[in-house]
């Protein structure tokens, strides 16, 4: 039987990779952003993939329960926010260019 301090440390530890991996695409948005320096209906746009991805992650796991369990959350989730990244923030390019011009 393990102690209590631990149980806190095997807590710990998988609380912190738990929010590294799942807060990953936005951090690798905001590094774009601030390199790039886009406009911010762009900025917002891919923000708004990278959340909408980790929303459609949770739903698998939620209607219908996910009998596999998180192996595959974490192997669809990473793909999936870069494709909705890339394609929500492309858009928004697009509608920029458009409207600019």
């Amino acid at each position: 039987m393990l102690g209590a301090r631990q149980e806190f440390s095997d807590f710990i530890v998988a609380l912190s990779g738990g929010v590294i991996f799942y807060s990953a695409p936005h951090l690798c948005w905001l590094a774009f952003q601030l390199l790039v320096k886009p406009s911010s209906i762009v900025v917002q746009s891919g923000y708004s993939g990278a959340s909408f991805a980790l929303f459609l992650i949770a739903s698998l796991w939620l209607l219908p329960p996910d009998q596999s369990g998180l192996p595959v959350q974490w192997m669809a989730y990473l793909p999936l926010a870069a494709l909705l990244i890339i394609l929500f923030s492309g858009v928004a390019f697009i509608f920029v260019k458009l409207r600019r011009s």
